[in-house]
């Protein structure tokens, strides 16, 4: 069953194409399946690729980040090309399976599963983000060092592919990074004046 496209009953009025990605348990996970739009079907997979010839080539080849579907073609029993929606996900009984239209590959479902893990993970690091930058602001205001968290900043950035090659590095000199001043001996108050 796993691979195979079948069209299920989600809720009582509403029932959608779908292509099982795991049958090991008693309940079925399947991922929506919808008609794919032109610029998810791939440049060397379109019928005729000239047919608008204003738009150069790079407008054409430039694609999203990490889409969140899959291109899996047109199998028989559907009428036009297709998308998974990875994220678009059912957990259903084998009762609620009505025809399966398709009986597939493994290799379909397996690379869903492969972009849904990729999804989750970058899912996981853009979080882990968002809350070390608001220690490295909590760290800056409380003078404190947060060599730590822009360590582990770059970390994630290079893993999610922001990272640049030519990026300078900051300066870990005390002092240069954040808002620091020295605590200890004596410190020279300039009451201002011109």
């Amino acid at each position: 069953m796993k691979g195979s496209i079948c069209l299920i009953r989600v809720s009582n009025e509403k029932t959608v194409p779908a292509i099982c990605l795991d049958d090991s348990s008693e309940k079925l996970l399947f991922a929506q399946i919808r008609s794919a739009r032109e610029e998810e079907i791939p440049i060397k997979k379109r019928d005729n690729p000239q047919s608008r010839p204003l738009q150069n080539k790079k407008s054409q080849t430039k694609k999203p980040r990490l889409s969140k579907s899959l291109y899996i073609g047109q199998p028989e029993g559907v009428k036009s090309k297709s998308v998974v929606m990875v994220t678009k996900q059912y957990q259903i009984s084998p009762s609620a399976v009505i025809k399966i239209i398709f009986k597939g590959e493994y290799t379909n479902a397996d690379m869903c599963l492969k972009l849904l893990k990729r999804i989750e993970r970058e899912n996981e690091l853009h979080k882990e983000l968002k809350i070390l930058k608001k220690k490295l602001n909590l760290a800056s205001i409380n003078n404190e060092r947060g060599r730590d968290y822009e360590a582990r900043i770059d970390e994630i950035l290079k893993e999610l592919g922001y990272f640049k090659p030519g990026r300078k590095k900051k300066n870990n000199k005390a002092f240069r990074n954040f808002r620091e001043v020295p605590n200890k001996g004596y410190i020279k108050v300039y009451l201002g004046g011109r």
